[in-house]
Parts: structure tokens; C-alpha cells; sequence
């Protein structure tokens, strides 16, 4: 979903480009050699876009970069957990109770990429099945 901050953003940077552009096109109007005007513009508005582009590789590097660190970090929860069911420091409840601690590791392991369910699998009481 699209919140209304970046909508506005995406409204200014149209606004920008309408008004670099404004210049241009009142030349083209008045231009004995429009061809050479029109090239002009296209070639700003190409450069332009490339911008645009190189901007939105930049935002989406980083936007992977965080992922991954999130996705690392969660793995390294999802350990914690297993580790400390294992050991005894963390007690699981009875398989039968309806508890959101059964639904813990496996949502983990969805969120961090995997697509079953978590690896680390541990029963009621900390034992592993």
C-alpha cells in the first residue's frame, strides 16, 4: 500500500520534472529549429529518467541489504529459541494447549525465507522429535 507521504514525494518530483521541463518547451514553441530543441529535451528528459533509475537501484540495494540483515537476525532468534527449549531455560507448552508459542518457530522460519515451517523443530517440554 502506498502511503500519502510518497505520494506526495512522487507529486513534487513530477512538479520538478514539469518545471525543468517548462523552459524547454516554451523554447520548442518559439524555435525556428525545433529538431534541434526536441533533441535537447529528450536528451534532458533521458537523463532524466536514467536518474530516476540509478536512484531506484540505489533504494532497492539497501532495502536487500536491510532484508538480509533482518533475515540473518531472525534465524539467530530462531536459534535462541530452539537453544533454549533444548537446554531446559525455555519450556514449551503441552502440545495440546492451544498456544502461540507452536506457531513461534515455524512463522519465524517462513518470514526468514524458508518455505515449510522452521528446520529447528522442537516438542511440548523442550523434547525434540
Amino acid at each position: 500500500m502506498t502511503d500519502t507521504r510518497e505520494l506526495r514525494g512522487r507529486l513534487d518530483e513530477l512538479k520538478y520534472v514539469a518545471g525543468e521541463l517548462r523552459p524547454a518547451l516554451d523554447a520548442l514553441l518559439n524555435e525556428p529549429e525545433p529538431e534541434r530543441v526536441r533533441a535537447a529535451i529528450v536528451a534532458r528528459v533521458c537523463g532524466m529518467l536514467e536518474d530516476a533509475a540509478t536512484a531506484e537501484r540505489q533504494r532497492c540495494a539497501a532495502a536487500l541489504e536491510r532484508l538480509e540483515a533482518l533475515e540473518a537476525a531472525l534465524r539467530k532468534a530462531e536459534q535462541f529459541i530452539v537453544n533454549g527449549v533444548e537446554f531446559g531455560y525455555i519450556r514449551m507448552p503441552d502440545a495440546d494447549t492451544p498456544d502461540p508459542a507452536h506457531e513461534t518457530l515455524p512463522a519465524s522460519a517462513l518470514v526468514a525465507g524458508g518455505e515449510h515451517g522452521s528446520t529447528l523443530r522442537v516438542g511440548a517440554r523442550g523434547d525434540t522429535p
